[in-house]
């Protein structure tokens, strides 16, 4: 039997369960990164007792593999967040990378803070799909958000990139690739010239 998950890496700090869930055949997981930046404007904060790059580390050594996940966008994110994350995956050499767009989704406590500051861009719902900005970030301009979104994802599944992590790790390697040029397509081919705010 062999499964994959969605979950914190905070397992990762219990070597008995990082075992049990190999034994029991989890074969991947898919993790929210923290820790590029503080303040998560009003998101939850979940706190571990070692830096995210020695949870990756363990996990993948364990045998399982491991996509991590970032979010850009934050209030205290400048435009030097985009070279922070590129340095955190070269470093860590996780299975894959996925980069969202900080979005604040109506009913939400995120919503209600931008409502209320004036920084929502409008109210085009289908929009709202952590792939476009539709607030006005803090510490950068939307062009500079949706531009260095794209181009962390196309750091990320440049041939140098996919071959550097996929040699780093020795566990289900031909998976890895696989997974990793089905992935490629679709974050190379992104447009960085705009934050597609135009109506």
């Amino acid at each position: 039997k062999r499964w994959v998950s969605q979950t914190t890496l905070h397992f990762a700090e219990d070597p008995e369960l990082l075992a049990l869930m190999r034994r029991s055949g989890c074969m991947g997981v898919f993790a929210g990164v923290e820790g590029l930046s503080g303040d998560l404007a009003g998101l939850p904060k979940l706190r571990t007792r070692l830096p995210m790059a020695e949870l990756v580390r363990r996990v993948q050594d364990a045998g399982i593999l491991v996509e991590v996940s970032m979010i850009f966008g934050l209030d205290d994110q400048g435009p030097e967040v985009f070279g922070k994350a590129a340095e955190f995956v070269k470093r860590c050499a996780p299975s894959g990378a996925t980069f969202h767009i900080l979005t604040p989704y109506p009913g939400t406590r995120l919503f209600r803070q931008f409502e209320e500051e004036g920084r929502l861009l409008h109210r085009e719902w289908p929009r709202y799909n952590h792939s476009q900005v539709v607030f006005l970030p803090r510490k950068m301009s939307p062009d500079e958000l949706y531009a260095g979104w794209v181009g962390a994802r196309r750091e990320a599944y440049s041939w140098p990139s996919i071959l550097s992590r996929v040699a780093r790790n020795p566990h289900h390697r031909l998976a890895n690739l696989a997974y990793n040029v089905f992935r490629r397509a679709p974050n190379v081919r992104l447009n960085g010239e705009t934050a597609l705010l135009e109506p």
